[in-house]
Formats: structure tokens, sequence, C-alpha cells
């Protein structure tokens, strides 16, 4: 590779690198603001299904039923990596 060659890939890699950095941290910063806003729905949803089935129901299907939806809800905030 002549030199020219060299130092045309180094000033082209020197302008894109901080772009593609720049792009990437933007992409990121958006998913995760988009996990954060699912998380704080996830968590608002299962403190109200655990007070809910805490509570109790008279209705043992409809107490089952919200019980089930708080234990689904719980293992989908351990996927996204909320404990």
């Amino acid at each position: 590779m002549t030199r020219l060659a060299t130092a045309f890939i180094a000033a082209t890699l020197a302008l894109v690198a901080p772009v593609m950095i720049a792009m990437t941290m933007l992409l990121m910063s958006s998913a995760a603001q988009a996990q954060t806003k699912e998380i704080e729905g996830l968590l608002r949803h299962e403190r109200t299904l655990d007070g809910m089935c805490r509570g109790g129901m008279d209705d043992t299907a409809q107490l089952n039923a919200v019980c089930c939806g708080r234990t689904l809800t719980s293992a989908r905030l351990n996927q996204l990596g909320w404990c």
C-alpha cells in the first residue's frame, strides 16, 4: 500500500470513527430510554397486582389470575435485568 493510500485511510477513519461512536451512543441511549419506560410501567403494574394479590379477594379464580399476572410481570422484569 502506498503512503498516500495509508494516509487517506487514516484520515478517513479519523473522521468516521467519532461519527460512528456518536451514532452508536445515540441509538443505545434511545433503546435504554425505551427500556426504562417499559421497566417503569412494569414496576407500576407489578406493584398494583402485588397489592391486589396480597390483599386477597373473595373470588379465588380472580385472585389466582391476579397473582399469576404478578408472577408474569416479575418474570419480564427479570428478563430486562431488574431484580
